[in-house]
């Protein structure tokens, strides 16, 4: 006696057809009459009364339908509980693309040693994109760039600014404008630029050339090593976020970078996005604060107070 054979059994019953009942079943109508007869010969009862109609229960398969009911629910009751404790056993983080973040191979690695009995998931994905994932619960906790168009209020989940992002201005050592402290849109106006070309900047690029008006965009792309060769030969600038300060070009000496200063630029916050729709267990929410400090930490760059 099989599980699918009871379910079989159920099924025939509730549709009166063995034909509405297979296809219900996404099976062959001969492979669930043979299912359904093999059950009947192995109790020694006549369970199903077949006609040109249909099927119907016999005064003696009330018993063994009962029965099999019971069964049939106790063990989708128990694929539930399996599902349910499968899924509190995974930890799924999106982590914005496009940004080196390179706190987030010691924060993986601190994770995996504090939680051994959890198994962790890392999607990276734009900002929206993360956001999106969260609302829908495929993701649990975002790392992401919080701007306009990822603080849309939701219901389902909670923001948290962490970091404020920080543009610099990235120019060839041998750029005239290498020497700056510091950089503002008037030293930049004629230069030509390349763009990474990702929706955080790209939505950043648009406030700031409808603010000061347009520049020369060389090209858009989101391959770094075209962006940073680009660069260091002297054939553009680009505007980037803090996180190009790390990049081996800059260490180098390849590529100068520089504070950028307009007083229009638009807060943008590096922060973590998750669901209030789930609840936050013990782990969920040391995982959030480790999250935290390790993005806090990320530069000497001053945190957002919250």
């Amino acid at each position: 006696m099989r599980f699918e054979q009871l379910n079989h059994l159920l099924f025939a019953v509730h549709y009166g057809s063995v034909t509405r009942a297979a296809e219900a079943l996404f099976v062959t109508q001969s492979a669930l009459s043979q299912s359904i007869s093999r059950l009947e010969e192995e109790l020694g009862v006549q369970l199903l009364v077949r006609t040109k109609k249909g099927v119907a229960a016999t005064p003696d398969s009330h018993f063994f339908l009962e029965k099999s009911r019971l069964v049939v629910d106790a063990l989708e009751e128990m694929r539930r509980e399996a599902a349910r404790l499968d899924e509190n056993s995974k930890m799924r983080i999106g982590t914005v693309k496009g940004l080196h973040l390179n706190f987030l191979m010691p924060a993986f690695l601190s994770f995996k040693a504090s939680f051994p009995h959890l198994s962790f998931e890392y999607e990276e994905a734009g900002s929206i994109s993360i956001r999106n994932s969260v609302i829908k619960q495929n993701i649990d906790i975002g790392i992401a760039v919080l701007y306009a168009e990822t603080l849309i209020p939701h219901e389902e989940i909670c923001f948290m600014p962490i970091k404020r992002v920080n543009f610099f201005v990235l120019v060839g050592k041998d750029s005239l404008l290498a020497r700056k402290p510091t950089i503002s849109f008037e030293d930049i106006s004629n230069e030509s630029l390349v763009v990474y070309d990702g929706e955080f900047m790209n939505w950043f690029m648009e406030d700031l050339f409808k603010r000061n008006g347009n520049m020369n965009v060389l090209m858009r792309t989101n391959n770094v090593d075209t962006i940073r060769e680009t660069i260091s030969g002297g054939h553009a600038i680009a505007i980037e976020t803090e996180n190009e300060i790390y990049n081996p070009l800059v260490q180098g000496g390849q590529i100068i970078s520089i504070p950028f200063m307009d007083s229009g630029i638009p807060e943008a916050t590096l922060g973590l996005i998750y669901s209030v729709g789930k609840p936050v267990n013990g782990e969920r929410k040391q995982i959030i604060q480790m999250l935290e400090k390790y993005i806090s930490e990320w530069s000497a760059l001053p945190s957002i107070p919250h």
